[in-house]
C-alpha cells in the first residue's frame, strides 16, 4: 500500500497545562498532564529547582498548634520611606516583622520587636490564634491591622527603626438613627419625659438638650429648650421638632430675637419630616446610649465582632467585615486623615442638629450601608474605586460623577455575583485582583472601551477540570503571591482534602504565567520531619520567598524562609541531608492525530531539541492510540534524549519511536538529581495513502 510521508515540528509548549480539550482537538502547544516543570513564555520547558532554605538563612522559634493560623503581608514604604519594606508574619496571636534587603536573606532581617494580639483582644470574642489578620498600609507609612476578635490598631515605626508602637483604634460614629420610641414622627406625647426614656433620648439626640438662648416670662437666659417646653406645655416635642424652629422672630422684642420661646410652637405647622439627628457620638460596636445621654433605661447595642478587613483609600481608613446581625452590611470610613485622632472618626465633624454649622463636608467620615451584602471578606482600592469582595458578590464604591470618593458625593455599584471564599488567594497583578472561589480563578478587569469593571474566569477554557477536582476545603486556604520580576503568580494549595490540622501546610503549587496565560502545577516534597511551606511573599530584591516552619518538638517550630533554588533537584537538602526528598518532573503531550483519525501512521523518528545544561537527562517514550497504561502494550520503551554534544548551545537526538496507530502521545520524564531544558521536537511520519 502506498504511504505518505511528512515532517511535523513542535517548537512551542508555552500554553502549559490544558484540560479543556478532547483527544481530537487538543492544542499542539499545550500538555495534557505535567508536574514540577516550568513552562516559560519563551517556549522552554525546564525542571523547577528544589525547595530549600534561602542562602545564609536564620531561624526564629515559634509555637504552632495544629490550628494556628499563619498569614503574611508586605508592608511597603514603612514610615513613608520608599526604600524600607517589611514582611509581616502572623503566627497565631503574634505578629513578627522582617526587614527586606536586596543583599541579605529575608530571614536574617527579623526585627527584635513583635506585637501580641492579645493586647487588642475583645474579651469574650473568638480565639485569636485560629483567625487571620488583614492588613493595609497608608497615611505616610502606617500599618493598619484588622482581626475579627481584636480592636483594629495601627503601627508606627520610629525614626531609628528599633521601636514599633501599636495604638488601638476606637471607631466612633454619629447616632444618625436614634432608637425606636413607639411614636409617630410628628406625635407629641403627653406626660413626663421619664415616661418614655427612648423618646427622651431621641430628643436629646436631635439637639434638644444643647444649651441655647431661651426666652420665658419676659426674661432671657441660656438653658435647655426642652426644659422650657415642658414647663410651658402639657406635651413633649415630637421627633419632627427641632428647637430652632421656634425662635422669636426679628420683628419682635429686640432682647428676645433669636431665642427659643415656647409660645412660638403653635405658630408653625412642621409636617412629619424627621428632625435632624446625630448629636451623640457612639462607639460603633458598643453603642451605650444611656451613658452618653444620661437617660437611663436605653439598651446598649454591642457586638463581640470587630472589622475583619480594611483598606486605605481616598486618604481614609476603611473598616468592614463585622459579621454580626445589624453590623454586617455597614462599611465604615474615617475622615480624611490629617491627624492620628481622625483614624477612628467615622462621622461628620459638624453636628447635624446644629442650627447654623451642620453641613456635611467632603472630608468627613461616615458609614456606607449595603443592605444586601453578605460577609465582607476583602476590600481592594483600584484607581478611583474601592472594591468590596463579599460572600455573595462584588461591589464598588466611588464618586458618583466619575471622580474620587467624597463623603458628600459617592455611589455604590454591584459589579458581580461571583462569590469570595477567603482573603488568602488574592493577588494584585499590576492593578488587577485575581482570586480563587469554588468555581474558578477570577480576574477583575476594567473594560477598555466603557471603563466598566467586569469579572472573567481564567480557568474555564484552560484548566476547568483540573481546578474543579481541587477540594473546596483546599480552595479556601489557597495562598497566592505575584512574582513581579518574572510576571507569574504562584498559588500554594493542597491537592487533597485538608483538615484544620494541615490547612496551611501546603503540598502543591499552581503557577500562572501572566504573559502566556499558561498554568502548570508543582508538588512540594514533604515528610514527617521535613519543613512545611506555609506561605509566600515577593521581596524587594525580586525573589519569591516561601515562609517555612520546621518541626522541632511538640508545638515548637523553627521559622524561616525558603526558595526554589536547589540545583541538585531535591527538596529540603539542607534540613534533611541524606533523607532529602526526590521529586519527578514530567510532561505528557496531547494526542497527535496526523493520520486524519482515519488512517494509522507511524513515527519513524523523533528529533528532540534541547538546550545544553550541566549533566542533563531527559527520558522519552511514546504512547499509541490513546492508551493510558503501559500494560496496553502500546507504549514504546523509554529512551534518553540527551547526548554528548558538549560544544553546542543546542543539542538534538534522533529517537526511533516504535509502533503505529491513529494517535501518538509523547511522555517526557526527568532523572533524579538532573536538569533538562526542552525546546521542542520534529517528527518524521508516514501514513497510509488510503483509508
Amino acid at each position: 500500500m502506498a504511504r505518505n510521508a511528512g515532517i511535523a515540528v513542535e517548537n512551542n509548549l508555552s500554553a502549559g497545562l490544558v484540560t479543556e480539550a478532547t483527544a481530537l482537538n487538543f492544542p499542539t502547544n499545550a500538555v495534557i498532564e505535567a508536574d514540577n516543570c516550568v513552562f516559560s513564555p519563551t517556549s522552554r520547558v525546564t525542571r523547577r529547582l528544589g525547595f530549600d532554605y534561602e542562602a545564609s538563612y536564620s531561624t526564629a522559634t515559634v509555637t504552632r498548634a495544629a490550628t494556628t493560623v499563619i498569614r503574611e503581608y508586605q508592608w511597603r514604604s514603612v514610615r513613608g520611606n520608599g526604600s524600607i519594606d517589611y514582611t509581616v508574619v502572623q503566627v497565631g496571636d503574634t505578629l513578627h516583622f522582617y526587614e527586606e534587603s536586596d543583599v541579605n536573606a529575608l530571614s536574617d532581617g527579623k526585627k527584635g520587636f513583635t506585637i501580641d494580639l492579645d493586647t487588642f483582644f475583645v474579651s469574650g470574642a473568638s480565639s485569636l490564634a485560629t483567625l487571620p489578620c488583614e492588613f493595609a498600609s497608608g497615611n505616610n507609612g502606617y500599618l493598619f491591622v484588622f482581626h475579627p476578635s481584636c480592636e483594629p490598631f495601627y503601627c508606627v515605626l520610629d525614626e531609628a527603626g528599633t521601636t514599633l508602637t501599636a495604638t488601638a483604634i476606637t471607631i466612633m460614629i454619629r447616632d444618625m438613627k436614634g432608637v425606636d420610641d413607639g411614636l409617630e414622627v410628628d406625635e407629641r406625647p403627653g406626660g413626663a419625659l421619664g415616661d418614655n426614656p427612648a423618646h427622651h433620648y431621641n430628643l436629646l439626640n436631635q439637639g434638644w438638650g444643647t444649651p441655647v438662648r431661651t426666652y420665658n416670662d419676659g426674661s432671657s437666659s441660656v438653658g435647655s429648650a426642652l426644659t422650657i417646653w415642658t414647663i410651658g406645655r402639657s406635651d413633649i416635642p415630637s421627633n419632627a421638632d427641632a428647637w430652632w424652629y421656634y425662635k422669636v422672630p426679628a420683628d419682635e422684642n429686640p432682647d428676645a430675637v433669636g431665642s427659643f420661646r415656647v409660645e412660638e410652637v403653635n405658630k408653625w405647622q412642621i409636617g412629619n419630616s424627621p428632625a435632624p439627628k446625630g448629636h451623640f457620638l457612639l462607639e460603633a460596636f458598643n453603642q451605650d446610649r444611656s451613658t452618653v445621654s444620661g437617660v437611663a433605661g436605653i439598651d446598649t447595642i454591642s457586638t463581640l465582632h470587630r472589622p475583619s478587613c480594611g483598606a486605605f483609600f481616598a486618604g481614609r481608613v476603611w473598616y468592614a467585615g463585622v459579621n454580626d446581625q445589624g453590623f454586617s452590611g455597614r462599611i465604615y470610613f474615617s475622615q480624611i486623615i490629617e491627624n492620628d485622632y481622625q483614624i477612628g472618626r467615622c462621622y461628620q465633624d459638624n453636628d447635624p442638629t446644629s442650627e447654623k454649622v451642620n453641613d456635611l463636608l467632603s472630608t468627613d467620615g461616615g458609614v456606607v450601608v449595603i443592605p444586601e451584602i453578605g460577609s465582607v471578606i476583602k476590600m481592594i482600592p483600584i484607581g478611583t474605586s474601592l472594591y468590596i469582595f463579599a460572600s455573595n458578590g462584588i461591589w464598588a464604591i466611588s464618586g458618583s460623577e466619575g471622580t474620587g470618593f467624597r463623603a458628600t458625593d459617592y455611589a455604590v455599584r454591584k459589579i458581580s455575583t461571583v462569590k469570595t471564599l477567603s482573603i488568602y488567594s488574592f493577588v494584585d497583578i499590576e492593578g488587577f485582583p485575581i482570586w480563587w472561589n469554588q468555581d474558578a480563578i477570577y480576574v477583575l478587569r476594567n473594560d477598555e472601551s466603557t471603563g466598566a469593571a467586569s469579572v472573567e474566569s481564567l480557568t474555564d477554557t484552560k484548566i476547568k477540570t483540573f481546578f474543579r477536582d481541587i477540594p473546596l476545603s483546599s480552595k479556601r486556604y489557597a495562598k497566592g503571591v505575584y512574582d513581579g520580576a518574572n510576571k507569574k503568580i504562584i498559588w500554594l494549595y493542597n491537592r487533597s482534602t485538608v483538615t484544620t490540622a494541615n490547612n496551611l501546610n501546603y503540598g502543591n503549587a499552581l503557577v500562572f504565567e501572566f504573559q502566556s496565560s499558561a498554568f502548570y502545577p508543582w508538588s512540594i516534597g514533604s515528610s514527617t520531619s521535613s519543613p512545611k511551606v506555609n506561605g509566600a511573599v515577593y521581596v524587594s530584591g525580586g525573589a519569591i520567598k516561601f515562609l517555612t516552619t520546621t518541626p522541632v518538638s511538640g508545638s515548637s517550630y523553627r521559622m524561616t524562609f525558603s526558595e526554589t533554588r536547589d540545583t541538585t533537584y531535591y527538596d529540603w537538602t539542607t534540613e534533611l541531608d541524606d533523607n532529602k526528598i526526590d521529586y519527578s518532573s514530567y510532561l505528557k503531550t496531547g494526542y497527535r492525530i496526523d493520520g486524519d483519525a482515519m488512517r494509522d501512521f507511524q513515527s519513524n523518528y523523533v528529533s528532540v531539541f534541547l538546550e545544553n545544561v550541566e549533566e542533563p537527562s531527559l527520558w522519552l517514550r511514546g504512547a499509541w492510540d490513546f492508551t493510558n497504561s503501559g500494560e496496553s502494550s502500546r507504549w514504546s520503551s523509554k529512551q534518553q534524549v540527551y547526548n554528548s554534544r558538549f560544544f553546542h548551545d543546542v543539542q538534538w537526538r534522533r529517537i526511533k519511536i516504535r509502533g503505529r496507530g491513529k494517535a501518538l502521545q509523547l511522555h517526557f520524564t526527568s532523572e533524579s538529581g538532573k536538569p533538562f531544558t526542552l525546546l521542542g521536537w520534529a517528527i518524521k511520519e508516514t501514513a497510509n495513502a488510503d483509508v
